[in-house]
């Protein structure tokens, strides 16, 4: 396991035990975040998850917004998320949330995306984010031949948030609405700041996670379609085809990392983005 994922989680289990301690003695302090320590003791995970979100909003000091955030991730670093109780409806598939950091030259933007796929074609998508800014609003998405759907939200200048997000899915009067526990894409440090792909670093996951992977792309402008794809396990592999019309292409890499929240799927990707010409100089 990546030695920062295992910082937080050894930083949780240790406020596990202070927890036990503090059981036999007085005059440790008391902490709003104990309910969560003790369902984590007893190993209760749907229990710790569901405390996790009552308790963001009394939060109120960073330290106990970092504690906050070991206990998420030694809870992520048992089962990846997938034994919080969260299930989908049946009009409702592979429903993924990606949170994406681009940068391009001159530029760093983030914004959130969702996509999945449903037979129906009135779905409308909420997403509020830990601060109550509403990101995405009844936001419809589009769909392909196959029943994929996607929608993303606007640009942000600033990294998407740690806290407690709220999603909704509404469909033919039926709503599916559900707060999700998030690191935020504030720590995403994949690529080094002078925007070379053969400088990143592959982000710390925990164990029980599906080890990240990189995506590569070709777009071609003006319209950015996408006109060549690949996946590859890691930045070793990265090669771009020799093209005639090089001159017309973008490049995309993106290093992405995927836990689960039950039966959605949280991705974090960081976006690499630039001219093919220029990345090969």
């Amino acid at each position: 396991m990546n030695t920062v994922f295992n910082r937080w989680s050894h930083a949780a289990l240790a406020l596990v035990l202070l927890c036990c301690l503090g059981a036999a003695s007085a005059a440790l302090p008391l902490t709003p975040l104990q309910p969560v320590y003790h369902a984590l003791l007893r190993e209760q995970a749907g229990t710790a998850w569901q405390q996790l979100i009552n308790l963001w909003p009394s939060l109120n000091s960073d330290a106990q917004r970092q504690a906050w955030l070991a206990a998420l991730a030694a809870l992520v670093a048992r089962q990846c998320g997938n034994d919080l109780p969260v299930a989908t409806p049946s009009w409702l598939d592979s429903p993924t949330l990606d949170l994406v950091q681009r940068d391009i030259p001159l530029n760093r933007i983030y914004r959130v995306q969702l996509h999945g796929q449903t037979n129906r074609r009135d779905v409308r998508i909420t997403l509020d984010l830990p601060d109550g800014e509403r990101l995405l609003d009844r936001a419809a998405p589009s769909y392909d031949s196959n029943g994929e759907f996607m929608v993303e939200s606007k640009e942000l200048g600033k990294p998407l948030p740690p806290g407690v997000y709220q999603l909704t899915f509404a469909s033919g009067g039926e709503t599916w609405s559900q707060a999700l526990a998030l690191h935020g894409s504030a720590t995403l440090t994949v690529f080094e700041h002078a925007g070379r792909a053969g400088a990143l670093q592959m982000p710390p996951h925990a164990a029980a996670c599906p080890a990240p992977w990189v995506e590569q792309a070709l777009l071609k402008r003006p319209d950015f379609a996408m006109v060549w794809w690949r996946r590859v396990a890691t930045p070793e592999h990265l090669q771009w085809p020799q093209r005639a019309d090089a001159e017309q292409l973008w490049t995309n890499v993106s290093v992405i990392r995927a836990e689960a929240r039950g039966g959605l799927t949280i991705r974090t990707e960081h976006r690499l983005g630039g001219p093919l010409v220029r990345q090969e100089k």
